[in-house]
């Protein structure tokens, strides 16, 4: 097979996705360029540090069912940013990510020059090569562009009459509410690391301090509440202080009165994909322009990561 020349590729979005692509393209020897708008790379792979210890806010843990992600973990396994878990009631199968959600995604960003804190607002066709704009600020000359935003970020930045517009428009997403408790630690309280709650305004809770080789640091407590999706899209643009008060008298009218030492709040507007597109890529061979992310097979982490695998793949061998 003929090897492609070196190309110059612009990447928006530094998800598990767009990351996966962006290694295995730098890797054959592309000239890669990524840009996030998160103070991270990772997306849903992130941890919060309060100064009371640390929380994985976003992806707790995930499985592998492919042999394509089954030969990524196993190099997680071997590097020490992956760990094999099996909780009180669950099945075996599962991983987590170790020390926390951020190593990992780290370890998949390195050596990859991610530019964060840094917001794409549109993109540019230039003597059939692509422009980057993010504010004032510029990139050009790039033979290929690769989106990883969800998708009402990534319409906003294709071509209104691109094909993939229309394919795009009908997926949906729930969004999830996602509260950290630091709380007073008192006995007798929670004493499993994964609550599942199948009713009303909270879905799980985590006490961070019972997973695998995280203990708590004090005499507290570091509780991650997830909400519903339910309470999370009734809500969706509530103020934080609301959404604090609300979840915190359903976690209590659940588990009982506590004292909060801090708590915060976070909002992920795009959680969980309900409709997802069903493949694992897009590709315009003509525009060189794909897409990637969970909007094609879900938002599960391994899917994430085929969609940027599967792309990667056509890039080099098409």
């Amino acid at each position: 097979m003929k090897k492609k020349a070196r190309m110059r590729i612009g990447i928006v979005g530094a998800g598990v996705a767009g990351l996966t692509v962006a290694r295995l393209l730098k890797e054959a020897g592309h000239n890669i360029t990524i840009i996030d708008k998160g103070r991270h790379p990772g997306g849903r792979l992130t941890t919060r540090d309060k100064g009371h210890g640390k929380f994985d806010h976003g992806a707790l843990k995930f499985n592998a069912r492919s042999e394509e992600f089954k030969e990524a973990l196993d190099v997680w396994l071997q590097q020490g940013y992956a760990q094999p878990v099996q909780y009180p009631g669950e099945e075996a199968g599962w991983f987590e990510p170790v020390p926390c959600a951020r190593d990992l995604a780290q370890t998949m960003a390195l050596g990859l020059g991610v530019k964060v804190a840094t917001e794409v607002t549109s993109l540019e066709r230039d003597n059939g090569r692509w422009r980057i704009r993010a504010g004032n600020q510029s990139w050009d000359g790039f033979d290929a562009v690769v989106l990883n935003p969800p998708v009402p970020q990534t319409l906003k930045l294709l071509p209104s009459n691109h094909v993939f517009v229309s394919r795009l428009k009908p997926i949906e997403y729930d969004a999830t509410w996602a509260m950290t408790l630091v709380l007073a630690a008192r006995d007798g309280f929670l004493d499993v690391p994964f609550t599942k709650v199948d009713s009303g305004d909270i879905s799980m809770v985590v006490m961070e301090g019972l997973r695998n080789g995280r203990t708590d640091d004090g005499p507290w407590a570091r509780v991650l509440v997830h909400a519903s999706h339910s309470f999370s899209n009734a809500f969706l643009e509530s103020g934080e202080e609301l959404v604090k008060e609300r979840l915190i008298k359903a976690f209590e009218e659940r588990f009982g009165e506590v004292k909060v030492l801090y708590v915060s709040v976070h909002r992920w507007r795009y959680a969980r994909v309900k409709n997802p597109l069903g493949e694992r890529h897009l590709w315009d061979p003509d525009l060189k322009l794909g897409i990637v992310g969970d909007m094609m097979l879900g938002s599960r982490i391994e899917s994430a990561y085929l969609s940027g695998y599967s792309l990667a793949q056509e890039f080099l061998n098409g």
